[in-house]
């Protein structure tokens, strides 16, 4: 049930267009990145002119985003999205009765605080970050 409720979050402001715009951003600033010349390259160029032609990676990343959505798999669309930077996680909250997204927070960080096989699982999955995690928890 909750997964479904989740998912209900993802169809207000067209999130889904946004969080795959987001991640092509990123695509293309790191293929900007990559195509631009060295210093060395530049030195030795008499042109001016710098040409760099991109392929937009939205389309390809909206599809990618819609059919997660379709399969239900809100674990990968967390996973590979920037749901922090949308509607998604107060939609989600007050879908799960929580007055406000931190609300939400702050029980979540109290159920993994009360709950060491939670505690454990959380550590094997985000590796390096529980020291970061353990102090958020510590200082509710």
């Amino acid at each position: 049930m909750q997964k479904k409720l989740g998912l209900k979050a993802f169809d207000i402001k067209n999130s889904n267009a946004h969080l795959a715009s987001r991640i092509a951003e990123r695509q293309l600033r790191d293929k900007m990145m990559l195509s631009l010349p060295d210093r060395q390259s530049m030195i030795n160029c008499q042109n001016n002119t710098i040409n760099v032609s991109l392929i937009s990676p939205f389309p390809d990343e909206l599809n990618r985003i819609n059919e997660l959505i379709e399969k239900q798999d809100i674990d990968s669309i967390v996973a590979r999205y920037p749901v922090r930077e949308s509607s998604i996680l107060t939609n989600l909250a007050k879908g799960l009765r929580f007055s406000s997204r931190e609300d939400y927070e702050r029980a979540a960080l109290t159920r993994v605080g009360a709950d060491k096989n939670l505690q454990s699982t959380l550590r094997e999955k985000f590796g390096a970050l529980t020291s970061f995690l353990q102090d958020e928890i510590c200082s509710i």
